[in-house]
Parts: C-alpha cells; sequence; structure tokens
C-alpha cells in the first residue's frame, strides 16, 4: 500500500529539481525533491505504526497495574526498545494517557452515534450504548472513567470528542423536552450527568465486582427508572 501511495505521490507532483552525474561516460539525471519527498512518507508512517504500538503497549500494561504502577521504562520494555525512544513520540506519560483517553472517547462517539424518532427511546440508546462501551471495550473504559489514579479529563480540553458526546447527550435530552415528554424547564446538563452517573455505578459494578449479582437486566432497570422518573405525569 505504501508503495502503491508513493507511486501517486510521484504521479501527481509538480516537476522537481534533478541532479546529473557521470559514470561509465554517461549522465544520469537523479530527482532530488522525489526521494526526499518519499523518504518522509516512509518516516510518517513509520511513526505512526511506532506511536500505535507504544498506545496499545501501555494499555496492556494499564490493563494489568493500572495507570499509577506503569512507568516509561516499562513501555519500553514491553515493546523491546530503549526508554529515550519513546520521548521521540510522546514527551511523557501523561501525554500517553491522554492520547488513549482520546481514543477511547473517539471509539464511544463511533457508537453513539445515530438516532432513532422515538426521542425516548432515542435518549435510551445513548446511556444503554455507553454502558456496553463497559463491557465491549473494557480497557478503554476502565482507564478512561474508573482509574482513579490517571490524571484528570480536563486534561483533554479542548477535545472534539467530548464535545460532541455532550453535544449529542443534551440534543437528545432537548428533543425530549421539546415534544412534551420531560419538563421543558428541565435542567439538561444535570439531568445528563445524573443518567451517566448511574450507568456508570452499574458498569463499574459488573467490572469490577465480580461476587455481586450485576447483569444487564439491572443495567436495564436502573436506565429505564432514572428515565421513567423525568417523565412528566
Amino acid at each position: 500500500r505504501v508503495k502503491k501511495k508513493l507511486r501517486l505521490v510521484a504521479a501527481s507532483a509538480e516537476p522537481v529539481a534533478t541532479r546529473s552525474t557521470r559514470g561509465r561516460g554517461r549522465a544520469v539525471v537523479m530527482p532530488v525533491a522525489a526521494g526526499k519527498a518519499s523518504r518522509r512518507v516512509r518516516g510518517a508512517a513509520a511513526a505512526a505504526e511506532m506511536r500505535a504500538a507504544i498506545l496499545d503497549a501501555a494499555r496492556e500494561l494499564y490493563r494489568a497495574g493500572g495507570y499509577a504502577g506503569v512507568t516509561m521504562r516499562a513501555i519500553a520494555d514491553q515493546l523491546g526498545i530503549r526508554a529515550p525512544s519513546l520521548y521521540h513520540h510522546f514527551v511523557s506519560k501523561e501525554a500517553i494517557f491522554l492520547a488513549l483517553e482520546e481514543q477511547a472517547l473517539a471509539l464511544l462517539v463511533e457508537r453513539i452515534e445515530g438516532d432513532v424518532a422515538n426521542p425516548l427511546e432515542n435518549l435510551r440508546q445513548y446511556f444503554w450504548r455507553y454502558y456496553q462501551f463497559s463491557r465491549t471495550h473494557s480497557d478503554h473504559f476502565t482507564l478512561t472513567w474508573v482509574d482513579q489514579s490517571t490524571p484528570p479529563m480536563a486534561r483533554l480540553f479542548p477535545s472534539r470528542s467530548i464535545e460532541r458526546l455532550l453535544e449529542m447527550a443534551h440534543q437528545r435530552l432537548r428533543r425530549c423536552a421539546d415534544a412534551g415528554l420531560v419538563a421543558p424547564s428541565v435542567n439538561i446538563p444535570e439531568v445528563a450527568n445524573v443518567l451517566w452517573s448511574a450507568m456508570l455505578g452499574v458498569a463499574v459494578l459488573h467490572l469490577h465486582q465480580p461476587g455481586m449479582d450485576v447483569s444487564d437486566a439491572l443495567a436495564t432497570e436502573t436506565l429505564n427508572t432514572v428515565i421513567a422518573g423525568l417523565q412528566r405525569r
């Protein structure tokens, strides 16, 4: 794929500077800029691959020992490289964590996107998918919302993923208010926080209290109860 991309770049490029060399009585014209461009593309691809490998290794280690128990050296050892090499890609352990957190939030946005016609069902699906994310992406979920040793999420701001998650939750609640299903004066940010807290609580119980009888049925009942409490009578 990289070779194909390089061919496309070469085909569409503007005329480049050349240099002539002489060997065995004939001149050879060499494209200088094209060679540099190819090296830049290869270098960028290699850097992106290493960055992804660092994030995968860090997430594995965080799952086993938590954020506080992992060092840059441990991440380097996991990859079989020297610790200073990590700093070419991330300036600190916190920078690695913030990249992982943004990755998790972007994945969650993908899972939540998509509306249904019924406003209340649309609202319910948002928070149900948030809970489901804790099941399907437990490493991302634990690192982002459960591990108390991680830097605060506020360090991510401004974050397009966080803005999108807030926007989707508030829009769905506003649709319910506009349809007369909840009080028009409802405090939308506050109610969104209540719903997130309820589903976070069930998710944490499921992930970290295996001795308790925590199932999807409890999550369903919790969500339905909170939404029922919002509805106008």
